[in-house]
């Protein structure tokens, strides 16, 4: 199951619960005003992949990918959703949770990669 961070646009939670994934919104758990940290802890507490756009959580300092169940970062604008939805929809086909527990993906509009 997915957490969808605060940032996440609706369109891309539509277009993962219509492709059969199981996303829960952030705001379900925790304060639109939370912070970071707070968003991860969430995840962690929950044991979810966090969904998020927010470039910060790339920083595998402050995030360390062994200490959560797996972190997808989007690189998207309202220009490259399509693109970039297609792409998340093949990440989350070729690799299941336990493939993205304990890493870190970037997805782009033509590809995504993945970090231990």
């Amino acid at each position: 199951m997915i957490l969808a961070d605060h940032c996440v646009f609706g369109s891309t939670i539509r277009h993962l619960q219509a492709a059969g994934f199981q996303v829960r919104r952030s705001l379900e758990f925790i304060r639109p005003d939370a912070t970071d940290e707070q968003v991860l802890a969430c995840a962690i507490e929950h044991d979810l992949i966090l969904l998020t756009n927010d470039r910060g959580f790339s920083n595998i300092t402050f995030y360390p990918p062994g200490q959560h169940a797996g972190l997808i970062i989007l690189r998207i604008s309202a220009q490259s959703q399509t693109d970039v939805h297609n792409t998340l929809i093949e990440l989350l086909h070729n690799h299941d949770r336990e493939d993205l527990r304990h890493k870190l993906a970037v997805v782009s509009q033509r590809k995504y990669r993945l970090r231990a």
